[in-house]
């Protein structure tokens, strides 16, 4: 392994959810200075979205994961815009490594950490395979998909 970068005083923190792994993903991603909270590091395993999601937005945290249900779901879309905070989802195909995932996730850190700064939460965004931030989903875009999975 190589040595620790520190992060930037000003870098967002950047929560990564438990479906990227507490080991290969976060031991890049802190190699290269950014300044990460492992999921199982501070909640069990097996906590529900909806309960950790609000926990990491009071805290200001973003968000990186790989759960692409966590904007299909009343519940998690509901705590998503309750937390107020910026979530990336990493767009993957099975034969992506968690190596793979990494550097896919670490190429779009300059553009994670511009969203952050200029884009008022709450955010839902993609991260391509390739590193590219691209189906940006704001507040309304949230609102409007929590309505559609809510109705009877």
């Amino acid at each position: 392994m190589s040595e620790q970068k520190t992060p930037p005083e000003d870098a967002p923190v950047l929560f990564i959810d438990r479906c990227l792994g507490s080991k290969i993903v976060p031991e890049v991603l802190r190699d290269a200075g950014v300044d990460i909270r492992i999921h199982d590091e501070l909640f069990e395993q097996n906590e529900l979205d909806n309960n950790w999601l609000p926990v990491v937005g009071a805290k200001g945290w973003a968000v990186l994961t790989e759960d692409g249900h966590i904007r299909t779901r009343a519940p998690e879309i509901k705590a998503l815009i309750e937390a107020n905070t910026h979530v990336f989802i990493l767009r993957y195909d099975r034969r992506m490594s968690q190596a793979d995932k990494a550097q896919a996730i670490l190429k779009a850190i300059p553009e994670i950490q511009q969203i952050i700064k200029h884009r008022e939460a709450p955010i839902c965004a993609g991260i391509s395979p390739a590193g590219k931030v691209d189906e940006i989903q704001g507040w309304d875009d949230l609102i409007e998909s929590y309505r559609k999975r809510t109705k009877r």
